[in-house]
């Protein structure tokens, strides 16, 4: 891992920045603190395997693309809450991979075209599938379905854990030792998720009589 995993990172604390500034979320101390512990274990998850980048100057190039990602994610989270609040989570998602089709098609159609499938074995046939229907497709449904659901703050401190399965999954399947400071970080992470995913409120809970259940 990069250093690119950390700036990624930040994106949760985009979405709640956001979302507390537009009064959609109300985050409590105890939130921050969780969304801030579990950042910092991917930090340590990060430092722990000692390989940050000093290239120049393709890695400044890189952190910046990867900045404005982070920022991009965090904030949609936000704005597309409201609209699946409306509309609903499949119709929305729905709507967003088709244009988003009309640019990743043409941007990846080269290399589609330019690949060895002939090399393609059962293995890679097997990566493929699972990265475009499980991780992509099904991953992303459930991921905006549950923010429709819940609150996007909640929802995207969840992100936090894919260092933490890559890391595991490493291990297991790719061999590669795990250093303590990872596993610390790793640690760090899963409590920083406890703290954070208590329960996020919105205005409209915040008004909602107590003997009513919050809409």
């Amino acid at each position: 891992m990069g250093q690119r995993p950390l700036i990624i990172s930040a994106a949760p604390i985009v979405t709640a920045v956001i979302g507390a500034a537009l009064g959609m979320e109300l985050i409590s101390g105890k939130n921050w603190a969780g969304i801030l512990t579990a950042a910092g274990g991917v930090a340590l998850i990060v430092l722990g395997g000692g390989k940050l980048s000093a290239e120049m100057p393709t890695r400044v190039q890189g952190d910046l693309v990867m900045v404005v990602s982070a920022l991009l994610y965090g904030s949609g989270m936000v704005f597309l809450k409201r609209i699946m609040d409306r509309y609903g989570a499949m119709r929305v998602m729905s709507w967003a991979f088709l244009f988003g089709s009309l640019v990743v098609v043409p941007a990846g159609a080269a290399q589609v075209i330019g690949a060895d499938w002939a090399r393609f074995d059962a293995t890679l046939w097997g990566a493929l599938i699972y990265s475009a229907f499980i991780a992509g497709g099904y991953g992303f449904i459930v991921w905006y379905r549950t923010i429709a659901r819940t609150s996007a703050a909640r929802t995207a401190v969840y992100q936090y854990l894919v260092p933490v399965v890559s890391l595991l999954g490493a291990a297991a399947l790719l061999g590669e030792r795990l250093t303590a400071l990872q596993l610390g970080g790793a640690a760090v992470v899963l409590v920083g998720l406890v703290m954070a995913r208590s329960r996020v409120r919105t205005p409209a809970m915040a008004e909602a009589p107590p003997d009513l259940p919050a809409k």
